[in-house]
């Protein structure tokens, strides 16, 4: 079975792409007496470049086991290569430390002293060491048997710095155990055990406690033939009792890797959803081209719009805040799954993109109802939202003050549709522009008149498809009427269907990261893009440039 497992995941494995790094180390000590050095296993992501952070996983093994276990049995890097080269999970640190040799267990006692090496001198050695965002929000701890324990005592004792903690047939308390009446060590175990009983300490704890695990996701994770079974139910129901959040998974399955393989893969890929409190994510392309990898996610609570944004939001704050764009999908589709890679090229680039509509599958054309123009400005709300929220992963990271509102095609009229709302600071319009005709126009398509043009308040770029595009004489016409703001009307000879489709957006990319880093981040390089006879696009084969006098 373990080798049907390990053959399943190479075979689920694209070809080509990147591959991690799985590395043998050790880690100093002065804590545990006579073990001047810990050894510990450390996976590291392909995608690593300088002055990029990344998430950090440390899974713990079970009793008897060795930090060696969670390659030998649950192939640890294939599974990471495999999850990442699909973009199912964020590039991540995996480290997994030993606590076997002599006898180590995970927890404190007076001769030894594991938990207080692991925070004091382990966590910190690791998170100096290695390129780690030193966040609660991107570290999480997990573990299998005795390690599964631990994970669940260290979310305990130390909720403050773990977002989730992911119990595997975790052994949490005292139990007849045959396998160690042999072990002159086995009583020393079971009482160290016992006294770190989460079950119990979960159970008596007040109000203040029980609100700092509350910020904790937690997930027990434990097969129907698991003689640690009742245990972790045990567990679960002091949590249920204090009225702590958690998940519970009960499937068929022992106290054995065939079990926990699974379990792995489960973990990873909860870790990378909880970090952005997000029900779905997808890493599109890399990450994109940009300085910032970004992520595509479905957020909790935020139902038909997809997020783009950094994978790394811990280089944001409110000197280095995330500009914001609102987006509306061509056809007035209520899902970006023509625009996806032109939106996350532009995340990459350090923005905070929010697209009308649910999370795309893939290619596959969206079926369903149109989107409506109030969802625009449902994004705009939720940013501004976001941005104050003490419990958002975007709190203090937003910059609500630079919203650039754009759409292609029928997303292009929702946008002027709403062009008159105060809190856009400028207008992207792409294959788009209000119809000279409204009588052609597709039914239940918003439909302002041009005298809607006048609520523009801020500078509008259109980047259309030449001649050919169907949307050319309405978005040209649209600029030529545009003489109270700044305006600029851009062309490359593709059509309507301009470029989004194509890796990273292909050329449409160009002028509308350039324009966002003019228009929201006073990129005056980015400037001459659009400025100036021989501007920077103009010399882009193909592309065409026009300006108002206002500009």
């Amino acid at each position: 079975m373990r080798k049907l497992i390990y053959c399943l995941v190479l075979l689920l494995a694209p070809l080509t792409s990147m591959a991690g790094t799985l590395l043998h180390r050790t880690a100093p000590s002065a804590l545990l007496g006579g073990m001047p050095q810990v050894d510990y296993t450390i996976y590291l992501p392909d995608s690593m470049t300088e002055g990029r952070k990344f998430p950090i996983a440390y899974l713990l093994h079970g009793g008897g086991c060795s930090n060696t276990e969670w390659q030998d049995h649950g192939h640890l890097k294939e599974v990471m290569d495999s999850l990442i080269r699909r973009g199912e999970v964020a590039p991540m640190i995996v480290v997994c430390p030993e606590a076997n040799k002599k006898n180590m267990i995970w927890f404190n006692d007076p001769q030894w002293r594991y938990e207080d090496f692991f925070f004091t001198e382990f966590l910190p050695y690791i998170e100096r060491t290695y390129p780690v965002i030193a966040d609660r929000r991107y570290r999480f701890v997990g573990g299998f048997s005795m390690g599964g324990g631990g994970a669940v005592v260290y979310g305990i004792h130390h909720p403050e710095l773990f977002s989730m903690v992911y119990d595997m047939s975790g052994y949490l308390r005292r139990q007849p155990l045959d396998f160690l009446k042999n072990d002159p060590q086995g009583e020393w175990r079971q009482q160290v055990v016992e006294r770190n009983n989460p079950i119990l300490e979960v159970s008596r704890a007040g109000a203040d406690q029980v609100n700092r695990w509350k910020q904790v996701s937690w997930f027990v994770d434990c097969g129907d033939h698991d003689f640690t079974l009742e245990g972790n139910m045990d567990f679960v129901k002091a949590l249920r009792k204090q009225g702590i959040g958690y998940q519970m998974r009960v499937r068929s399955g022992a106290h054995n890797w065939d079990y926990w393989a699974p379990c792995l893969v489960n973990a990873l890929k909860q870790f990378s959803l909880r970090a952005f409190h997000a029900n779905r994510l997808q890493v599109v392309e890399q990450g994109g081209l940009g300085t910032y990898p970004s992520v595509m996610l479905s957020v909790d609570g935020f139902k038909a719009h997809t997020v783009f944004c950094p994978q790394d939001l811990s280089t944001f704050d409110a000197r280095h805040p995330l500009p914001v764009v609102v987006w509306g999908n061509g056809a007035c589709t209520d899902s970006p799954w023509e625009h996806y890679r032109f939106l996350n090229e532009i995340a990459s680039h350090g923005y905070l993109v929010i697209a009308t509509g649910y999370f795309p599958n893939g290619d596959t054309p969206y079926q369903g109802p149109m989107s409506s123009p109030q969802q625009q400005i449902e994004s705009i709300d939720w940013a501004v939202k976001q941005a104050s929220d003490s419990n958002s992963v975007f709190y203090g990271k937003i910059d609500t003050r630079a919203i650039c509102a754009s759409g292609m095609s029928c997303g292009g009229l929702q946008t002027l549709y709403n062009c008159g709302d105060p809190r856009i600071k400028t207008y992207m319009i792409c294959n788009s522009g209000l119809f000279i005709d409204p009588s052609i126009a597709m039914p239940n398509m918003p439909m302002p008149h041009k005298e809607q043009l006048r609520k523009v308040h801020g500078p509008i770029i259109y980047i259309l498809g030449g001649k050919e595009d169907i949307a050319y004489n309405n978005g040209m016409d649209d600029f030529h009427r545009i003489s109270h703001v700044p305006a600029v009307a851009v062309n490359y000879p593709v059509g309507h269907g301009g470029t989004y489709r194509q890796p990273h957006g292909g050329e449409f990319r160009i002028p509308a990261v350039a324009w966002l880093d003019w228009q929201l981040k006073g990129d005056r390089q980015a400037a001459k893009m659009f400025i100036g006879k021989n501007c920077g696009l103009a010399q882009r084969k193909g592309w065409t440039v026009e300006r108002n006098k206002k500009m």
